[in-house]
């Protein structure tokens, strides 16, 4: 599958569904496994930071941390910005813009309850690390109504979650196999439209 069609593929996803699963290999990005190791040692070094923590004070967790120190978050962006360019290859407002919020790490049983991002930007979500299960709502429902999830998705590395801005559709993880890091970034666009 060209890269076009898989962006294509992308785009219609996220306006039906909310949300898209692909990867760096569906992407035809190479999956720099050296720079992933380097990413986990750091983050798996980073404290929960205390913005982050207030910011997600009203979602249950467990097990879990959202790092933001300046190490983990430079070694992140060398990570993810060719999937930016990939998945914004005709925006270049898109990926001289967007920014990485922070690197989520998590324990083997490590949660993050139901919720919304609600920044109004498109989130991706790049598995750098570890093995996690997404559990997506059906869009519209939010994060104090979502019933059962519409689908669960697993995630492994390499693998890119883009949640619709639009949409903002609620979620939730749990990690199967940790430690799990996975890079989480904020787009001001959106995907195809």
């Amino acid at each position: 599958m060209s890269n076009a069609n898989e962006i294509e593929r992308i785009g219609s996803e996220l306006s039906d569904l909310g949300y898209s699963l692909t990867s760096f290999d569906q992407l035809g990005l190479p999956f720099d496994h050296g720079l992933a190791e380097e990413l986990s040692m750091a983050a798996a070094r980073g404290i929960f930071s205390p913005d982050a923590a207030k910011l997600t004070e009203h979602i249950e967790k467990n097990n879990m941390t959202m790092v933001q120190d300046e190490v983990c978050l430079e070694l992140g962006r060398q990570m993810v910005q060719p999937v930016v360019e990939a998945v914004f290859v005709d925006n270049p407002e898109a990926t001289q813009t967007w920014g990485l919020y922070a690197m989520n790490r998590y324990e083997t049983g490590g949660e993050l309850g139901v919720h919304q991002d609600s920044v109004e930007k498109t989130v991706l979500v790049v598995t750098i690390s570890g093995q996690r299960e997404l559990d997506v709502y059906a869009k519209g429902q939010t994060e104090d109504d979502a019933g059962d999830a519409e689908q669960t998705l697993l995630l492994n590395p390499g693998s890119v979650m883009i949640l619709d801005a639009e949409a903002d559709p609620a979620h939730a993880v749990r990690c199967t196999e940790g430690p799990s890091v996975s890079a989480v970034l904020d787009v001001p666009a959106l995907v195809g439209r």
